[in-house]
C-alpha cells in the first residue's frame, strides 16, 4: 500500500489503509524538502489516509519520532558504513569507490579497518546509501530482493537491535571498537536488501536516531507538527502534543490518539471544540505513576534547603 503524499489540486481520492515503510519514507522526504509552513498540508494529507482504527499508531509514532523514547540501537556512522559497504557494493571496484566516498565525505575509516572513533565529524551517510541503492535497484520499491517492507517488520527489526544493545554483549560491543557484531549486521543487512533508495536513506537516519529535520527549526517544532496534525487542539481541549509533554509515553499517546480521532469522527470537530468535553481522552494533567521529564531543575538535599531553593 502506498499513501499519496501530495496536496493541492493534484490530490487523488484513495481509500484509507495502513501505510507501509515506503509511505513513511516519502512523507519524511517531502517534509525535508518543504518549507516549515508547508508541513501542515503534507501531514494532514498523510493522516487523512490512515484509518481511525489503524493498529499501527504506536509503530508509526516510533518511526516518525525516534527520539521520543529511549530505544538506542548501538550503531554509529562508522559501524553502519562498514555494514552498508559490504551489503551494497557488488565487487572490488564498487567497494573501492565506497571507501573513497566515505573517506572524503564523512571522514570515516575504510570498510574493514578498525577505529576507536564511533562518530563522524561531518557529512551524511544516508545520502551515500541512497546513491548506492539507486545504482543497484533504481527507484523500485522492495530493494534488491523485491520485497517491500511493512512498518511492523521495520519496527520488529529495530527492537531486535535495541534488545541486543541492552544485553551484556551489546554494551561491550558498543564500547570496545568499531567492529560490527554478527547480530547487528544480520538485522541491518535484512533491512537494506529490501529498501528502495528513499527507504534506505531514512532507514539509516532511523538507525542513527537522527532524522536531521530539526537543523533549521527549534527541536520542538517537528514533534509538535507530527502529533498536533494527528490530533489537533479542539477549543479548550488540548491536542496530542500537549498530552505527550505531560505523559512522555508513546504507548499511552497512541491509544488515546485513536480514541480522540474516533470521537472527532462521531461528533465532528465543531461540536468537540464548542466547550470542555468530558469524553475527550487527552489531558494536560500529570497521571500518577507516569514518569515526567523535568526541565531546568536542580536537586534539593533536604527539607530545610527547600525554602532557599524555591
Amino acid at each position: 500500500m502506498c499513501v499519496l503524499v501530495t496536496c493541492g489540486a493534484g490530490r487523488r481520492a484513495m481509500a484509507p489503509s495502513a501505510p507501509d515503510f515506503n509511505a513513511v519514507s516519502r512523507l519524511l522526504d517531502a517534509l525535508e524538502k518543504a518549507q516549515r509552513q508547508q508541513w501542515a498540508a503534507f501531514l494532514n494529507t498523510f493522516w487523512a489516509y490512515v484509518p481511525i482504527d489503524c493498529a499501527s499508531y504506536l509503530t508509526l509514532l516510533r518511526l516518525l519520532l525516534p527520539n521520543a523514547e529511549k530505544r538506542p540501537f548501538g550503531l554509529r556512522e562508522t559501524r553502519l558504513a562498514c555494514i552498508a559497504g559490504r551489503v551494497l557494493c557488488g565487487g572490488r571496484e564498487e567497494l573501492k569507490r565506497w571507501n573513497e566516498s566515505i573517506g572524503q565525505e564523512l571522514h570515516l575509516p575504510r570498510v574493514g579497518k578498525k577505529s576507536t572513533s564511533l562518530q563522524s565529524d561531518c557529512g551524511d551517510l544516508s545520502l551515500l546509501v541512497q546513491q548506492q541503492l539507486a545504482i543497484r535497484v533504481g527507484v523500485r520499491s522492495g530493494g534488491v530482493l523485491g520485497q517491500p517492507l511493512t512498518l511492523n517488520e521495520v519496527d520488529a527489526e529495530l527492537d531486535k537491535l535495541h534488545v541486543f544493545y541492552c544485553s551484556t554483549d551489546g554494551l561491550q560491543s558498543a564500547t570496545a571498537s568499531s567492529r560490527t557484531d554478527p547480530q547487528q549486521e544480520a538485522v541491518v543487512t535484512r533491512l537494506l536488501l529490501r529498501c528502495s533508495p528513499t527507504e534506505g536513506k531514512w532507514l539509516c537516519r532511523l538507525l542513527l536516531r537522527d532524522l536531521k529535520l530539526g537543523a533549521r527549526i527549534s527541536d520542538s517544532m517537528y514533534p509538535r507538527a507530527i502529533l498536533d496534525s494527528l490530533v489537533p487542539p479542539c477549543g479548550p481541549n488540548c491536542g496530542l502534543y500537549s498530552h505527550f509533554l505531560y505523559r512522555s509515553d508513546l504507548g499511552d499517546v497512541s491509544e488515546r490518539a485513536e480514541r480522540a480521532r474516533r470521537l472527532l469522527g462521531q461528533r465532528g470537530r465543531a461540536e468537540v471544540s464548542a466547550g470542555p468535553c468530558r469524553e475527550w481522552p487527552l489531558s494536560r494533567g500529570v497521571q500518577h505513576g507516569t514518569y515526567v521529564q523535568t526541565m531546568n531543575s536542580r536537586p534539593v538535599a533536604g527539607v530545610r534547603a527547600l525554602p532557599a531553593a524555591m
